[in-house]
Formats: C-alpha cells, sequence, structure tokens
C-alpha cells in the first residue's frame, strides 16, 4: 500500500472515531435535555391538606346572664338551619356554625333542650348573622376559603325566647380558634 493510501486510511478511521464520540456526546446531550425537561415541566402534587386554611365558622359562647363573666353550658343545645338536614350540636360552652358563602344573611336555628327525651321543653331561638363574604385565595389546590365580616349595625339579631343578650366580640370571622360572638342567657 502506498503511503497516499495509508494516510487516507487512518484519516478515515480517525474521522470515524471523532464522528463517534461527537455522535455519543450529541446523543447524551438530547437525552440530558429531554430528562432536563421532563423533570422541569413536573408540578407539584396539588393536594389542600387537612392543615391548610378553609371557610370559618362563626364561635359562639355561652355565659351565664346573672354572672357575666361565668361561662355557662347550655343543655342539650342543638343549631340547624330550617329547610337543611344538618344539625350541629354544641360542645361544652362553645358552638361553630358555618355562614354560607352565596348569601349574606344565615339564619340558625339554636334549639335549648332538644336531646332529651321531653319535646314539650325545647325552646328555640332563631339567630341571624348579616354580614359581607370575603373572598381569599389560599393556593391552586385548595382554592379560596371565605372570611366574613359582621355587620357593624345588625351583625346578630336573635328572636330573644331564651337567649337574654349577644355581645360581638369579634366582627371579623378570619380566625377558628377566636371566640366571635358571647351570648347570655
Amino acid at each position: 500500500m502506498c503511503k497516499k493510501h495509508l494516510i487516507f486510511f487512518e484519516c478515515l478511521v480517525f474521522l470515524r472515531t471523532e464522528y463517534k464520540i461527537k455522535m455519543k456526546k450529541t446523543l447524551q446531550y438530547i437525552l440530558l435535555s429531554i430528562l432536563s425537561f421532563g423533570l422541569l415541566g413536573c408540578e407539584k402534587d396539588d393536594i389542600c391538606a387537612e392543615e391548610d386554611p378553609k371557610t370559618q365558622a362563626v364561635v359562639l359562647e355561652f355565659y351565664n346572664k346573672d354572672r357575666p363573666t361565668e361561662a355557662k353550658t347550655p343543655a342539650n343545645l342543638v343549631a340547624y338551619v330550617t329547610g337543611n338536614d344538618l344539625a350541629i350540636a354544641a360542645v361544652g360552652n362553645k358552638l361553630s356554625l358555618p355562614l354560607m358563602i352565596d348569601s349574606q344573611t344565615t339564619t340558625w336555628n339554636l334549639v335549648l333542650n332538644a336531646n332529651d327525651a321531653n319535646d314539650t321543653n325545647d325552646i328555640i331561638d332563631q339567630v341571624t348573622f348579616n354580614y359581607d363574604v370575603i373572598q381569599e385565595y389560599v393556593s391552586r389546590s385548595c382554592g379560596y376559603k371565605a372570611n366574613f365580616i359582621l355587620n357593624e349595625t345588625n351583625g346578630v339579631l336573635t328572636t330573644n325566647n331564651w337567649i337574654n343578650s349577644i355581645e360581638i366580640i369579634n366582627s371579623n370571622i378570619v380566625n377558628p380558634n377566636e371566640i366571635h360572638i358571647k351570648i347570655f342567657f
């Protein structure tokens, strides 16, 4: 073989080797790019956790009308909205009631002595909450939650059958751990 052919042959081998290396690197870059775009395109799981904020409820606390600083537990207190099967029982001297977010008024019937065997001693008081609804964005997974602001002039009205008086402690209903209204009976 002549020297020209040998050099040409070596050049071909060299080019072939270089071509393989470049192709290998190019393929690696392509695969790395695909993998990177795949991982960057992922989104975090959109799960609304239990501890995430939710629409607030108005928290009522009951007190003795004769000794206003003394908490008092109402006997067998149950609350319900007329036309709705939902009934909520008081726990101790506190009661949390959800408010309707598609309205500016919610009326709850508070029934004293509701869970005893004698229906004749049930005393019903209607409590009407008048408020503004403030929608607050929480996250993509949880969406919005509703907070409420009780109206200054007529935030809470009652029929006063067994409830003696009402005191609004906090008209901004944004924290479920706060007492919003004191009811004296």
